[in-house]
């Protein structure tokens, strides 16, 4: 893998959850997005959708979700290159 600032999130929507609380979708807007993008949420691949070029969506399941803390969210794009690493707030 290896760093490429041509495309990061930019926002994550929601931006933070309630430890405990039951898994959600996370939108993840940014740019550049390619189909077989994958979102990681804590160091481990989420199930993830290519919406656009500038969207994501991602299952972020009740296991994620467990203690609070701020949790590294970042993209991996189908050919290695990984995008700048954002922060998402649990409660």
């Amino acid at each position: 893998m290896r760093w490429s600032g041509k495309f990061r999130p930019v926002s994550l929507s929601p931006s933070t959850a309630v430890h405990g609380a039951v898994g959600f979708t996370l939108t993840v807007t940014g740019k550049n997005f390619k189909t077989g993008a994958v979102v990681y949420f804590d160091g481990a691949p989420m199930s993830t959708t290519f919406v656009s070029s500038t969207s994501l969506t991602a299952a972020i399941p009740t296991a994620s979700l467990v203690s609070a803390r701020t949790v590294k969210v970042y993209v991996l794009a189908p050919d290695g290159t990984l995008g700048r690493t954002t922060t998402f707030l649990v409660t």
